[in-house]
C-alpha cells in the first residue's frame, strides 16, 4: 500500500492494474476502522511512500511478512502455541476469514467476488461481461463496513447479532425456491472448482456431469432424481436464469439486513 493510492477523504484504496494479479484496476472502500488504522500507520513512517514499510525505508516484501508470522508461530515452553497463542495461520488465511465470514454475514456471492477482484465470477458469462457495466462500489462498501463491525466486535468480545428488518421464515419459502436455492449453489461451486463462467457452469450441469457429485436430500421419501427433483428436463438456459434469478433475491435480501452492536 502506497501513499499515492490512497483517498483517505474519500475512504478509498485505488490499485492499478499493474499491482493487481489478474493486471485490472481495483479499488478497496475502506471503512472507518481501516481509515483509523491507515492514518496511525502514516504517522507513524513520515516521509515513506509506503503505507507499510520495511527497515530499509522501502515497501515491505511478502516474503518478509511470511518469514514474520512464521517465527512468530515458533513454540516454547513458555508459549506453547507462539507469540499469537492460537493456532498456526498464514497471510492468505487472512483474506479466506474475511470472504468467509462476509458469506456468513449474508453477503452475496458476487459482491464477495468483486470484494476479492475475482473476475472469473464478476465478469462471467454475456450478462456481466458485456451488459451489466455497475462496478459494485456502494455493495463493496456495505460489506466491507459489516465485515468492519463484525471484527470491532470480535476484538471486543461482544456479540454482533444480525438482524433482518422483516422476518422471512424459510418454511414458507416454496418448494421452486429452495430448488432455485439450491441450483444456483451448484452453479457457484461448479464456476469455483473449474474457473468457468455461469454459461458454461450451467452447460455442464445440464450435461449431467456434475449430478452423481452431489446427493440430494429425498422429499416425503422419494428420491429426488426422479419425481420432484430440481435436475429433471433441465437445460442451460433454465439453470441461468434460475441462477441469476436467485442472485437477485440474494441482493435483495442483503439490502435489507442490518448490524447492531451491544
Amino acid at each position: 500500500m502506497t501513499r499515492t493510492e490512497l483517498e483517505l477523504d474519500r475512504k478509498l484504496w485505488s490499485l492499478p492494474g499493474a499491482r493487481t494479479k489478474n493486471g485490472f484496476p481495483h479499488t478497496v472502500p475502506l471503512s472507518d476502522l481501516g481509515v483509523t488504522l491507515v492514518r496511525e500507520a502514516l504517522a507513524d513512517a513520515p516521509g515513506s511512500k509506503s503505507v507499510f514499510p520495511a527497515e530499509d525505508g522501502g515497501p515491505l516484501a511478502s516474503p518478509v511478512v511470511t518469514r514474520a508470522i512464521t517465527r512468530a508461530h515458533e513454540t516454547s515452553k513458555d508459549r506453547p502455541l507462539g507469540r499469537f497463542g492460537i493456532e498456526a495461520w498464514s497471510a492468505h488465511d487472512l483474506r479466506r476469514s474475511v470472504l468467509t465470514n462476509l458469506a456468513k454475514l449474508g453477503v452475496v456471492p458476487h459482491v464477495i467476488a468483486h470484494v476479492a477482484h475475482h473476475r472469473f465470477l464478476t465478469k462471467s458469462g454475456v450478462t456481466f461481461a458485456h451488459y451489466v457495466q455497475h462496478s459494485y462500489e456502494a455493495e463493496k462498501r456495505t460489506a466491507l463496513d459489516l465485515w468492519a463491525n463484525r471484527l470491532e466486535a470480535i476484538i471486543g468480545k461482544r456479540g454482533a447479532a444480525v438482524v433482518p428488518m422483516r422476518k422471512r421464515r424459510i418454511a414458507k419459502r416454496g418448494r421452486r425456491q429452495k430448488d432455485d436455492d439450491f441450483l444456483a449453489m451448484e452453479v457457484h461451486r461448479v464456476m469455483r472448482a473449474y474457473k468457468c463462467g455461469v454459461r458454461a457452469a450451467c452447460q455442464r450441469i445440464a450435461r449431467g456431469k456434475e449430478r452423481d457429485k452431489v446427493p440430494l436430500p429425498p422429499r416425503n421419501g422419494v428420491a429426488r432424481y426422479t419425481v420432484g427433483s430440481p435436475w429433471k428436463d433441465t437445460n442451460p438456459g433454465t439453470l441461468e436464469q434460475r441462477y441469476f434469478r436467485w442472485l437477485r433475491r440474494e441482493e435483495e435480501r442483503q439490502k435489507k439486513l442490518t448490524i447492531e452492536i451491544p
